[in-house]
């Protein structure tokens, strides 16, 4: 308990979609649109060495609960976003990863391509196929996923044997080595083909989500889709498995801040498992509350009502700011509570018997009491895996009016790691 004060009377291209996105990428992509950054009509290349994707209509987003964060709705093919001139030269070996969630199958839809014509005829396409079509090198099969590519000479594809699923998240890449064609899904090589050849720029943009069709749009995608990445070089299946992991595991729920006064009731089972952070404000918390962490900062304050008693289980940190406090100070009996108003924690008091004590010295949960209308202490029983403490945790008896003398409540810590310079008080 070093650092502490206690006192006592009584007693816490790829279309990759990452957290961090591309410092989570080990080899540097030839160029990168964060799509949920729309700005000025255009959807940047961060790389500046691509065109910028741009789009007559204005982007909307949907959380995607995943740690890449948002992803573009598609409007049920109703959008698409493409680039203003061709990209730069692919001389060899290159890279492309998606995260897609399709909302319904039917018909051709693009998520990427290079290209206005039908797969085969275009540079590259990475799509849903509309039919089902035997190339030069390999197949694709309607409905599924596919990657389709003209080298000029030869048109090579590789498909996923699955359909997608509807409503579920995919991570699809797609490399070529210079001699082999490689399709993975989440992380799992699902087709590879041998070929020899190299993507032949044309003239035509880059398409993200569908194609123009005059003032219409088809190939659409009806789902949802995200950030780009665009490599030339062929990643790393161990690359690819990482991007997977580190963009598609469940991303955190955001801390709830209070930063004005609010209540928390012994019933309201909302706040959960989150991650609460009382900044500045006074917030009443009753009955038993499991959090994942909480932090109570900048003069933030933390009780419970008369006699409800706070009980908090932290999953990882507990943090008090040396400006902040716990304090359930008055917030015990009163003579109004009870007809027994002694209360000398560890000892006799409130109709102890002789052989019996008030409370309990190592597990303390009862509140103080007083012989007037004022408040002893409330109680308070905190356990957190980490609790920094450097502001005041109080459970004082409140100083009577006329006559007699109040009680403390109760303090109880359970903690693993315990740090700071703050202090408890639970005195009468």
């Amino acid at each position: 308990m070093k650092g502490f004060s206690f006192r006592g009377g009584s007693t816490i291209f790829a279309l990759l979609l990452l957290i961090e996105s591309a410092a989570a990428v080990a080899t540097e992509p030839m160029a990168y649109w964060p799509m949920a950054e729309f700005q000025d009509g255009y959807y940047w290349d961060m790389m500046d060495n691509a065109p910028h994707l741009n789009s007559k209509w204005q982007p909307k987003y949907i959380a995607s609960g995943l740690n890449f964060g948002p992803a573009v709705n598609f409007e049920q093919g109703n959008y698409f976003y493409t680039t203003n001139k061709t990209l730069p030269v692919f001389l060899g070996a290159f890279s492309l990863e998606i995260w897609v969630n399709i909302s319904v199958h039917g018909g051709r839809q693009v998520l990427l391509q290079h290209g206005l014509w039908d797969a085969g005829s275009s540079v590259f396409s990475l799509h849903l196929a509309g039919q089902s079509k035997t190339f030069d090198v390999g197949r694709q099969e309607a409905g599924h996923l596919a990657f389709v590519v003209n080298d000029g000479a030869q048109v090579a594809a590789v498909s996923d044997a699955e359909i997608l699923e509807v409503g579920e998240w995919y991570h699809i890449a797609v490399t070529y080595t210079g001699s082999v064609l490689n399709l993975y899904k989440n992380g799992v090589l699902v087709q590879s083909q041998p070929y020899i050849g190299a993507p032949t720029p044309g003239s035509e943009p880059l398409f993200v989500g569908g194609l123009p069709d005059g003032d219409s749009i088809k190939d659409g995608v009806n789902g949802y889709m995200a950030e780009v990445f665009l490599f030339d070089s062929a990643i790393t299946e161990a690359e690819i498995s990482e991007h997977y992991a580190l963009s598609g595991a469940e991303r955190p729920p955001e801390p709830v801040v209070f930063s004005e006064n609010g209540y928390i009731s012994a019933s309201d089972m909302q706040y959960e498992g989150a991650e609460i952070v009382v900044d500045g404000a006074v917030v009443t918390i009753d009955g038993m509350h499991n959090f994942k962490r909480l932090e109570i900062v900048n003069g933030g304050h933390v009780t419970h009502s008369n006699q409800a008693g706070l009980s908090l289980s932290i999953e990882g940190l507990f943090r008090l700011s040396s400006d902040s406090k716990i304090s359930v100070s008055g917030r015990g009996f009163s003579a109004t509570s009870t007809s027994n108003y002694g209360a000398s924690h560890g000892g006799a008091g409130a109709g102890s018997t002789a052989d019996s004590t008030y409370g309990n010295f190592e597990e303390p949960t009862t509140f103080g009491r007083s012989p007037s209308s004022t408040r002893g202490g409330g109680a308070i029983k905190l356990q957190a895996d980490q609790a920094v403490i450097d502001g005041a945790i109080l459970a004082d008896g409140l100083q009577p009016s006329s006559y007699g003398g109040t009680s403390g409540g109760s303090i109880w810590l359970i903690v693993n790691t315990l740090s700071g310079a703050g202090s408890l008080s639970a005195q009468g």
